[in-house]
């Protein structure tokens, strides 16, 4: 399916220096404030440590009242000090981490946009793409080099605090080491079992995802009113939460177990090197200082233990992540959007379908089977055929979102593979049956550009004719209208036939040799689509043109008419000439004749009574 690199997984330091690169990138001073946070941090806790040592000593030693009392205001105001920056440190880190975060946030939907579209349908490609999601949200892409930078302070205060307790006795280091071995042996295990759960997981969380965004999905709220999809949502939520919580709880009964075993290990040797101290105090002249000393060094060794074992866990969950992070952004695409041919200009374009046939990524029962077709310059073609027949597929390897699985597609002769992937999509404007709006403007849904980059008087053409102009005039803030009530408060909500009309304008804005309707008029009735097409079709002239709708009636304006049952074009000619064949076509156009015929005599019954 998609060509990836021979290897997803790359080793720490790739993934530190991938992060750190983007973060020098985002903020160059980011390194030197993640530097200045670790002397604070070493300050901070040695100074707890020796502040009580210190005081003790001078007691010993009968000090007077004002030199202890002038150590303890020594010490308290260079820990409040090392408090102070330690604090302006932490906001600054954390000002630069939102920055650095949304970095990788557009690189993730850069990524996502900038994808070939049929990678986007292909189900182990989206578990991937769930994944990074899921990585990106647990922060830990963005907090990488932080954990090493934290991690690089508690060693260094691990490595004073061990020199201390070295003086006493090298055995109690040795103790304390396997206290620190054995928990972050046992945590390496556990991160493993833990990193087994996460496609799981992932695919749990997009159903779930789907779920959340839908029931606050605007257009989706007349639906779950009118047919109580409330329920159904509840249900499925109910039943992936269920899930969740079981994959949930199996990971933290791994971490319980992870716990347990740091909580034993710091019984068994911190209580074996308070009882060794114990012993030098009834065997050796041992100060009082130097017993405080070091009960508040095996203390903070305890500390600095769980400190490290934790940083590093967070190390190797972030290097988990990244690593779930690149294996989606090194996904390569396969369409030539970089590089390829570049689209030749020419007065017209022919298309030509060879031989094609197309199953959908990872599927096995294709939809299309060996069909074959040819579209002149200017031609205006009519797609029909029952739903589910393939129609919109064929279409969508026409604008080149999908590959053939078999044949070609050839523009003026060249197969459209080889065309640049961006450029060939400028030649195409087309307009599919699910109408998606942007929360900007009207001049900006028609232009598809910010509003400095949009040609207003060409705007203002194509909402003429397409016969929307009525409609904006009538608008206090005419083009310059927002649209989407949801996102914008003064905004105003357009009808299905205006947003039809406005689509119309986009498409004849963009001003591209081929357009494709993929039904977009499927929501309007049979005497507005015939409108509506009529339009298209006057306004399209010497253009490629493919329409697919599913009133046949619509189409008989076109030069020809192709059929596609059985997974291929069974029939292909003007209206005439396939009512004359008496096939598949002239059966259903005949059907559809019969109902709206019913239609319309209910309708005049209804007027007359």
């Amino acid at each position: 399916m998609s060509k990836q690199k021979k290897s997803n997984h790359h080793n720490i330091f790739q993934n530190l220096w991938f992060i750190a690169r983007h973060m020098h990138m985002t903020d160059k001073t980011v390194f030197r404030t993640y530097l200045a946070r670790i002397p604070m941090y070493l300050i901070l806790s040695m100074g707890g440590m020796f502040m009580p040592t210190v005081i003790i000593a001078l007691i010993e030693r009968d000090e007077k009242v004002s030199v202890i009392l002038s150590a303890i205001a020594v010490i308290s105001v260079v820990l409040i000090l090392a408090r102070y920056v330690w604090g302006r440190v932490e906001v600054s880190i954390m000002c630069k981490n939102q920055d650095i975060n949304r970095r990788f946030e557009m690189m993730l939907c850069t990524k996502m946009m900038d994808m070939d579209y049929e990678m986007l349908e292909t189900p182990s490609i989206r578990i991937k793409q769930q994944k990074a999601l899921n990585s990106f949200r647990s922060e830990r892409v963005g907090s990488f080099v932080y954990w090493i930078f934290t991690t690089f302070g508690v060693l260094v205060g691990f490595l004073g605090i061990s020199a201390v307790i070295s003086t006493l006795s090298p055995v109690i280091i040795v103790l304390l080491i396997v206290s620190f071995a054995i928990p972050f042996l046992f945590d390496k295990y556990t991160d493993k079992l833990v990193n087994r759960t996460k496609e799981k997981r992932a695919e749990i969380d997009r159903h779930l995802n789907y779920v959340t965004r839908s029931s606050r999905d605007f257009y989706m709220a007349k639906d779950i009113r009118l047919f109580a999809i409330k329920e159904c949502f509840v249900r499925i939520a109910e039943y992936f939460t269920g899930e969740k919580k079981f994959w949930t709880s199996k990971v933290y009964f791994y971490y319980f177990l992870s716990d347990i075993v740091k909580a034993l290990m710091t019984l068994i040797v911190t209580g074996g090197a308070y009882a060794y101290l114990i012993y030098m105090c009834t065997t050796s002249d041992l100060s009082g200082a130097e017993l405080v000393l070091y009960i508040t060094a095996i203390l903070e060794f305890n500390s600095y233990v769980i400190n490290i074992v934790n940083h590093i866990d967070e190390i190797i969950e972030c290097n988990y992540v990244v690593n779930d992070f690149r294996e989606f952004l090194d996904i390569e695409n396969v369409m030539k959007n970089y590089d390829g041919q570049p689209v030749p200009q020419a007065d017209g374009y022919t298309i030509d379908v060879r031989n094609l046939s197309f199953t959908y990524p990872e599927s096995e029962e294709p939809v299309l089977e060996n069909v074959n077709l040819h579209i002149d310059a200017g031609e205006k073609i009519a797609i029909v055929g029952l739903n589910g027949s393939g129609k919109s597929t064929l279409v969508k390897l026409l604008c080149g979102l999908y590959r053939p699985t078999e044949g070609e597609i050839l523009l003026n002769g060249v197969n459209i593979s080889e065309f640049n992937r961006d450029e060939y999509y400028k030649l195409i404007s087309a307009v599919f049956q699910d109408i998606r709006i942007m929360p900007v403007s009207i001049a900006e849904n028609i232009s598809m550009r910010p509003m400095d980059e949009t040609d207003i008087e060409m705007v203002k053409v194509c909402i003429e004719l397409s016969g929307l102009s009525k409609k904006v005039e009538g608008l206090k803030d005419g083009i310059e209208t927002k649209l989407m009530k949801n996102l914008n408060k003064d905004a105003q909500e357009l009808s299905g036939g205006e947003l039809q009309k406005m689509l119309l304008a986009r498409a004849i804005y963009k001003q591209s040799p081929i357009i494709i309707l993929d039904e977009p008029t499927a929501a309007l009735d049979p005497i507005a689509e015939n409108d509506m097409y009529l339009k298209y079709n006057k306004l399209t002239k010497g253009k490629i043109s493919v329409y697919i709708s599913h009133r046949l009636s619509s189409t008989r304006f076109c030069d020809r008419i192709v059929l596609i049952d059985n997974k291929t074009i069974t029939e292909s000619g003007t209206h005439d000439e396939l009512m004359a064949l008496n096939g598949k076509y002239a059966e259903i156009f005949n059907i559809q004749m019969q109902y709206y015929k019913k239609e319309s005599e209910r309708n005049e019954a209804e007027r007359e009574a």
